[in-house]
C-alpha cells in the first residue's frame, strides 16, 4: 500500500507517543490490581482472567512478528522475491489468532469493569463495540482509539463470515515496509462494504486496483503493536481507579519486582496520572515525600488532628 499522506504523518506525530508491551507490563498491573486492593472472590477471578486474555494477546503479537522473520533471507544464496505459499498462510493465521485473541481480551476487560458497579457505574458488557464506545471516556491515549474501532471491525469481519460479504485473503506491505494480511471482495448487493474496509477505487495505488480487478474493497489489518498497547494500557486506566475506593493500606511496603522478560524495557514502562494532580515524589507505591511537602502536610492538618485529641470526632 501508499504511504500515509504527509499531512496524516505530521497529525500522528503530534498524537502521544505509545510504547511496546511485553510480558511484565501485564505482570505489574496484574500484581497491583490483586495484591494491593480488596477484592471479593468474583472480582479476583475475573481480574486474573483478564491477565490471561492480556498475556495471550502477547503471545498471538509475537506469533505474528515471528511469521513476518520467515520472509527474511538467512543467505546470499537464497534468492526469493515473495514469500512462499506456506509462508503466507502462516502469517494469515497467526493474524487471525490475534484478532481473535483480541476480542476476547476485551470481554475480560468489561468482566473486570463490570464488577465494580459502585466505581464505574452501569457498564454495557454484553457488546464489545458497546463497551469500547464507553470505555474510551475513562481511557488513556484515546486520540488513537480509531485504532481500536478497527481492529473491532477487523475481528467482526474475519470471524462472522456468514453476516458480512464474502471475503478473499492475501498479504499487502504497509507505508513502513511490514507485509500485513488483507481481506478483499466484492461490495453487497446494494453496493454496501464492511464497516472499517476501504473502497479499492479511493486508493491512491493503481497497483492495487490492478490486483483485485473483480474487488470492491480492501481490509488491511490493523498494526497489531499498536492494538496491543492501546488495550494493554487501560490497565492503568481501570487499576488506578479501582486502587483509589479499595487499596489496601497493610499491603505496603512491597519487595515486589516485575519482571524483565523477553520484549520487556530495561528501564521499565510508564505510568500514567487518571486525573489531573500534582506530583509530589516518586517510588514503587508510595511517594516519597520531601520535609517541605511534609511540613506542608503538617500544616494542612494539625487543625484536625487538634479537634480530635479536644474530643471532637467529626472537624
Amino acid at each position: 500500500m501508499n504511504a500515509a499522506p504527509a499531512e496524516d504523518k505530521a497529525q500522528d506525530q503530534s498524537l502521544p507517543e505509545l510504547f511496546r508491551v511485553g510480558p511484565g507490563y501485564i505482570a505489574f498491573w496484574m500484581h497491583n490490581a490483586i495484591h494491593h486492593n480488596t477484592l471479593d472472590d468474583r472480582q479476583r477471578r475475573a481480574m486474573l482472567a483478564l491477565g490471561q486474555s492480556l498475556g495471550q494477546l502477547v503471545r498471538h503479537r509475537n506469533a505474528i512478528e515471528a511469521a513476518r522473520r520467515t520472509f527474511i533471507p538467512v543467505s546470499k544464496l537464497d534468492g526469493r522475491r515473495k514469500p512462499s505459499p506456506t509462508e503466507q498462510q502462516g502469517l494469515f493465521d497467526a493474524t487471525k489468532d490475534f484478532y481473535l485473541s483480541f476480542y476476547s481480551a476485551v470481554s475480560a476487560f468489561a468482566g473486570v469493569v463490570k464488577r465494580f458497579q459502585s466505581i464505574f457505574g452501569e457498564v454495557p458488557h454484553r457488546s464489545n463495540e458497546r463497551f469500547l464506545e464507553w470505555l474510551r471516556d475513562i481511557a488513556l491515549f484515546d486520540e488513537h482509539w480509531d485504532t481500536l474501532r478497527s481492529a473491532r471491525d477487523f475481528r467482526t469481519l474475519i470471524d462472522h463470515p456468514a453476516s458480512k460479504q464474502p471475503f478473499e485473503w492475501g498479504l499487502v506491505e504497509d507505508g513502513d515496509g511490514q507485509l500485513r494480511a488483507m481481506l478483499h471482495g466484492p461490495a453487497g448487493q446494494s453496493g454496501n462494504i464492511p464497516d472499517g474496509a476501504e473502497l479499492i477505487a479511493d486508493t491512491e495505488s493503481t497497483d492495487q486496483i490492478a490486483l483485485l480487478p473483480d474487488d470492491a474493497w480492501m481490509f488491511v489489518a490493523p498494526d497489531e503493536d499498536r492494538v496491543l498497547t492501546l488495550l494493554a494500557v487501560q490497565l492503568n486506566a481501570i487499576v488506578d481507579r479501582i486502587q483509589i475506593e479499595r487499596f489496601r493500606a497493610d499491603s505496603v511496603p512491597c519487595n515486589f519486582v516485575p519482571p524483565n522478560g523477553d520484549g520487556d524495557p530495561d528501564d521499565g514502562y510508564p505510568i500514567f496520572a487518571i486525573m489531573a494532580g500534582e506530583i509530589i515524589g516518586s517510588g514503587p507505591m508510595t511517594p516519597i515525600l520531601t520535609p517541605e511537602d511534609q511540613a506542608r502536610i503538617d500544616a494542612i492538618l494539625a487543625p484536625y488532628i487538634q479537634r480530635i485529641r479536644d474530643g471532637e470526632h467529626h472537624p
